[in-house]
This record gives structure tokens, sequence and C-alpha cells, in this order.
């Protein structure tokens, strides 16, 4: 689902292209994680954006162009990144009030796709219209066999070219499943899920 969903919010909803300045809040998340390969399959630039400096080195390695942590100013870091244009798309998997930072991030005219819920807390109403903001749902387009053709194709190619690859937190046997759940609810976990060998 997490490759879906990344699919349809940037390609068939933000239309992100070649050469793009992809802005990815939440990036440490599964979704965010298969956010930056999408991304960098198509020639997009992904820079993602983190609440720790733990995991810089996996979001760089994962193919982010860069890694934005909570101690970084964002909106002045992604200028410079970007040589003062800001963002053409972001992708905010988390919501919130951090979004107006991410707004601010983001060129005049582009493109913000509000596609997860990973702050609780109410996100304020967009100042201004200067970026277009979309939500998205993962199963938005599912119904549309057009964009599943579309969708099936570009995930093929990505795994048959190994640029899509999820990512798998740890193998741990049935015997420890309860501290995978610990792991798991604790936010240590690295991927999605926790994979169990049986």
């Amino acid at each position: 689902m997490g490759f879906s969903t990344a699919h349809g919010a940037l390609l068939e909803t933000a239309r992100t292209r070649d050469g793009d300045r992809v802005l990815i809040s939440g990036a440490s998340s599964s979704v965010g994680r298969v956010a930056i390969q999408v991304a960098t399959q198509i020639g997009a630039i992904p820079i993602a954006v983190s609440r720790s400096a733990a995991g810089q080195e996996e979001l760089l390695a994962a193919g982010a162009a860069a890694v934005v942590t909570d101690g970084e100013d964002l909106v002045r870091t992604v200028l410079r990144l970007t040589g003062d244009a800001g963002a053409d798309v972001t992708l905010d998997l988390v919501r919130g009030p951090g979004q107006r930072a991410l707004l601010a991030a983001t060129r005049t005219g582009g493109t913000l796709v509000a596609a997860g819920f990973l702050d609780a807390r109410p996100t304020p109403e967009p100042p201004d219209e200067r970026v277009v903001v979309a939500g998205y749902r993962g199963f938005d387009h599912l119904g549309d066999p057009a964009v599943i053709g579309r969708m099936s194709a570009f995930l093929d190619e990505g795994i048959r070219h190994g640029s899509l690859r999820p990512a798998v937190d740890a193998p741990i046997d049935l015997d420890h499943v309860v501290d995978a759940h610990r792991r798991l609810e604790a936010g240590l976990n690295r991927g999605r899920k926790i994979v169990v060998t049986m």
C-alpha cells in the first residue's frame, strides 16, 4: 500500500516530473521512504524531513538528496537547497501545525499533497492560495483501471530494476513477537511492519 500511496500522491495527484524538487515530511515512515524512491525513479530530487538526525544516513541511502531535521529552520534550509525557489511538490505525511512551514517552503504555484495523519493536532487552514493544496487518501485512484495500469507498470519497472525496495526492519522469531510489537509501538522500527519469521 505504501508504494501505491506514494505513486498516487506524487504522480497522479501532484503530477511530479523529472527535475522537480520534492519535499517529503514524515520521510522516515514507510510511505515517506517509498516516496523518496518513487521521486528518485522519475528523476525528481527528494528532500526528506525527519524529526531526528538518527535516521539521516538511512534516508540518504534510500535516495534522499538532503535531509532536514527538527533542529534546523525548515523554510530557510529548503530555500537554500533549492536556490531560493522552494519545493515544486511537497508531500505532507504528517499534517498538523507543521504544515504551515511546509507551505512556506513550497514555491508559489507549487503543490502540497496532504496524504498522512501522523500528527493528530488540527491542521491550520492555508494562509493564502499561493500553493495548491490537495488531499489524498490511498484508495482515491484505486477504482480507476487506467491509473491501476500506470501504477502497475511503474511499480513493476521499479522492482525489476531494483529502484523500489521495501524497508524491512528486522526478522524476529515468533517467541519474541511481543518485543516486536513493543518496538513498533515505541517508533523504533525502520519500515512499515516488523517481519516475523515462522
